[in-house]
């Protein structure tokens, strides 16, 4: 925005003052001077100046003067400039009231004679980019220039050709679409009773859509005579509401959802009339009145309370000093920033006027104002040194010897953001604004990105890499009275799967990673973790909500569930991916993954300590050995198989599995090793003939 030299030194006394030191101040504040500009023409300078959009305040002449004036700490050159701290009276001369519209005023002037506008309006204007036009316009944009208010000056012949009716114009609601832009300004029509705007009428002539456009038809001209004078603000959420319903944005629309000063509306509004009296050339015709006011009551100045030890730990001492600011300093600094001061108790509480309410809002923001206005090149900028030993949480400890014990068994750890695509599942969470459409969702599991990743590396014609993914997921789902509840976990993926993961030597060809195989890399993970993990197959009927989705992307027969051993808790799924998305990733290998809850995980967690080991006796008595094999359904688990020939008799050593294959389409052969041994004596025959007969019976009852 564009600031004229000379017009600040009408508001400010900065005589003593240079360009350069102003400039210099205002950098060190926070504002970025674009360019400075000499126009000798209008003997000015020109200071062009980016604002941020936290500080809407200073978006005029009225508000960058006000801040000058806090930097240097001078007064303005006139008192009806600095009264902006005076409460607003509620008052109204109209019975319309709103909740959208904090201020609005209509004035009405006839039998105007105006002149030209004077040289010292157009040079203001000029010094602020602006080329003059006819007086009216001219005043019009040169208060809210100065006062950054919303003002506009309509010709009421042009509304009405006839004798033009003050008494007949009217605040009210006007029902306004998306394509009502693209006709006429009076014509809309209604397809949502939600989309209301207010907006100023004459009988049925839409002058003016409040907050949002005026009608350029009943704009000023040249040869104006009668008019009338409007002043708006609107609440910024109302035009936030109105702009994002009807997706279009204008000029007067930013100044709103900025917000515009409550304290200037009253003093710019009667400087525009002033301007418009003085120039009328004494035509002693010429009336006014005030024809409708509305002042909405003041909202509740916000109270901060700031620890004068806070300010000292964020500010810290002054520089090659050890001593800090003083009582008195930050007490003058919140007096130059009309911060209404008070300290008790080591403790101070201030209030903010309207006109920074936007940006100051907590402790923290008081404290850099008074680092900001003090001078931050005054304090010390290197941190102070802590020698302390940072916290270390468990789950994260436990995180990085998963990380490095992962990595050690030759996966590659990828990392993804959080945010996820459009999907069909029902426990996905959405965001309310998202950035991009691509990232309108949070993720609700970690093996949908590593497969993408797979995806898009075999595209590439990469190495194929097998990975891991440690990060949060995001779900909801639905509990009593549809109450829904959201959840945030820490979650493990991964994928493994090699064309030649073995060879049994180096002329033969590798074979490729086996359901058995990529199990026992997982059973390493939990055993270097000292988890107590139990196995179990997931069949078509399972149901485990929390993996639903990965379930669906899985083998249907070679899906495992991991849960703890002692709680049953589940934590995690293992398994083979199914031919549909195998075929995606274009390999000719099985691939295996898994995805387990961290948390669940480590609840698992028994530590092993010396205290848990027991000597056993060694048996110096012989074994016998016996090989059977059991007709099973493939559905039957071979490990309640096991545990009940192991647990049938007391001299029976051990059960492992040597063989298995399919005989037939849901019938399969398991041949198991037994060893039957005593510790104190040698087996006779009646012991093996007894150990026999219990195995024959377990048999039968398994067929």
């Amino acid at each position: 925005m564009k600031f004229s030299w000379r017009w600040l030194n009408k508001i400010i006394d900065l005589q003593d003052k240079t360009l350069g030191e102003v400039v210099d101040k205002l950098t060190l504040a926070g504002f970025e001077i674009d360019d400075i500009e000499h126009q000798k023409e209008i003997n000015d300078v020109i200071i062009n100046i980016s604002i941020t959009a936290n500080r809407a305040d200073t978006m005029s002449i009225i508000g960058l003067a006000r801040e000058l004036s806090t930097i240097f700490n001078r007064k303005f050159l006139h008192k009806s400039y600095d009264q902006y701290n005076l409460n607003i009276v509620k008052s109204q001369s109209s019975n319309y009231i709103s909740n959208h519209i904090s201020d609005i005023q209509i004035i009405y002037i006839d039998n105007l004679n105006l002149t030209s506008s004077p040289k010292w309006l157009q040079n203001y204007l000029i010094g602020c980019g602006i080329t003059p036009k006819y007086t009216l316009l001219d005043i019009s944009q040169y208060i809210n220039i100065k006062w950054g208010q919303d003002i506009e000056i309509f010709d009421t012949k042009t509304i009405d050709d006839n004798k033009f009716d003050i008494n007949l114009i009217k605040v009210t609601n006007i029902l306004y679409t998306p394509q009502d832009k693209n006709k006429e300004f009076n014509q809309f029509k209604a397809i949502n009773d939600n989309i209301q705007l207010k907006g100023l009428k004459y009988k049925n002539k839409l002058i003016s859509k409040l907050g949002l456009e005026s009608n350029p038809n009943y704009h000023c001209k040249p040869s104006t005579s009668s008019i009338i004078i409007l002043g708006s603000i609107c609440e910024p959420t109302y035009i936030q509401n109105i702009v994002q319903i009807l997706k279009y944005k204008t000029e007067k629309s930013c100044k709103h959802l900025k917000g515009i000063s409550r304290n200037d509306f009253s003093q710019a509004y009667e400087e525009t009339i002033k301007l418009i009296l003085e120039l009328i050339n004494n035509n002693p015709k010429t009336n006014y009145r005030i024809y409708y006011k509305w002042h909405d009551s003041p909202k509740t100045l916000n109270s901060i309370v700031v620890p004068q030890q806070k300010i000292y730990d964020i500010l810290g001492p002054i520089n090659n000093q050890k001593k800090y600011l003083t009582v008195q300093d930050i007490l003058q600094i919140l007096e130059q920033l009309k911060f209404q001061p008070k300290y008790q108790n080591n403790t101070f509480s201030v209030t903010i006027p309207e006109y920074r309410s936007v940006d100051i809002k907590r402790s923290i923001d008081v404290i850099e104002e008074i680092g900001r206005i003090y001078g931050f090149s005054y304090f010390n900028n290197t941190i102070k040194t802590n020698y302390e030993n940072g916290y270390n949480s468990k789950i994260n400890i436990f995180i990085n010897k998963l990380r490095f014990t992962l990595r050690n068994t030759g996966l590659h750890e990828v990392i993804h953001h959080s945010l996820a695509n459009k999907t069909n599942h029902k426990n996905t969470i959405k965001l309310h604004n998202p950035l991009l459409e691509e990232q309108t969702y949070l993720r609700y599991n970690l093996i949908n990105n590593l497969l993408s990743t797979t995806i898009y590396n075999n595209k590439q014609k990469n190495i194929s890499i097998e990975c891991f993914e440690i990060g949060r997921v995001f779900q909801k789902r639905l509990v009593s009275n549809n109450r829904q509840q959201y959840a945030e976990h820490i979650h493990l993926a991964g994928i493994i799967g090699k064309n030649e993961f073995s060879k049994a030597s180096w002329s033969e060809k590798g074979s490729m990673l086996n359901w058995f195989q990529a199990k026992g890399l997982l059973e390493n993970l939990f055993e270097h973790l000292h988890t107590q993990i139990a196995w179990e197959q997931i069949t078509p009927k399972s149901v485990i909500e929390e993996y639903n989705n990965f379930i669906k992307i899985s083998h249907l027969y070679r899906c495992a569930a991991l849960k703890n051993q002692n709680t049953r808790e589940v934590i995690g799924v293992f398994s083979e991916l199914n031919i549909q998305c195998a075929k995606k990733l274009k390999k000719q290998y099985r691939t295996y993954i898994f995805e387990l809850n961290l948390l669940n995980l480590i609840k698992a967690i028994k530590p092993i300590k010396h205290i848990y080991y027991t000597w056993q006796k060694y048996s110096n008595y012989p074994s016998v050995i016996r090989d059977i094999s059991i007709i099973l359904n493939t559905n039957m688990a071979v490990n309640i198989t096991q545990n009940t020939i192991l647990s049938s008799h007391s001299l029976i050593e051990s059960v492992k599995i040597i063989n298995e294959y399919y005989i037939a389409y849901n019938l399969r052969s398991i041949s198991f090793r037994i060893t039957y041994r005593s510790y104190n004596r040698t087996l006779n025959d009646y012991d093996i003939q007894s150990i026999d007969n219990n195995i024959q019976y377990l048999l039968k009852a398994l067929k």
